[in-house]
C-alpha cells in the first residue's frame, strides 16, 4: 500500500487575505477620483463636440480665436461635469440604504 503524505497534499483553495474595505467616504471619494473613468470621459467629450458643433451653426459663429477657444471648452467641461456626476452616483449607491 502506498504510503500518505501529509505535506505533499496541496489544498484546493488557497485562503487569500480579505482587501481592505475602506471605512469612511472621504476615502472612497479620494480613490475614485484618482482612477481616470475613460469610458465616462470618452463618451461625455464625443456628446460635448457634437453640442459645440449644433452651438456654431446655430449661431453662424465667425471663426474667431475667441469663438474658437470658448467652444472648445465645452467638451472638456463636459466631460469633467459627467465624470463628477459618475463619481457621486458610484458614491451615493454603495451607501444607499
Amino acid at each position: 500500500m502506498p504510503k500518505l503524505i501529509q505535506s505533499s497534499i496541496v489544498p484546493a483553495r488557497l485562503a487569500l487575505p480579505a482587501p481592505k474595505v475602506k471605512s469612511s467616504v472621504s476615502e472612497l471619494k479620494h480613490l475614485l477620483n484618482q482612477q481616470s473613468h475613460l469610458l465616462i470621459v470618452s463618451i461625455a467629450t464625443c456628446i460635448g463636440a457634437i453640442f459645440a458643433i449644433f452651438i456654431a451653426y446655430t449661431l453662424h459663429l465667425q471663426p474667431t480665436l475667441i469663438n474658437i477657444a470658448a467652444l472648445c471648452l465645452v467638451p472638456i467641461a463636459l466631460a469633467l461635469s459627467l465624470r463628477k456626476v459618475y463619481i457621486h452616483t458610484l458614491l451615493n449607491m454603495e451607501y444607499d440604504d
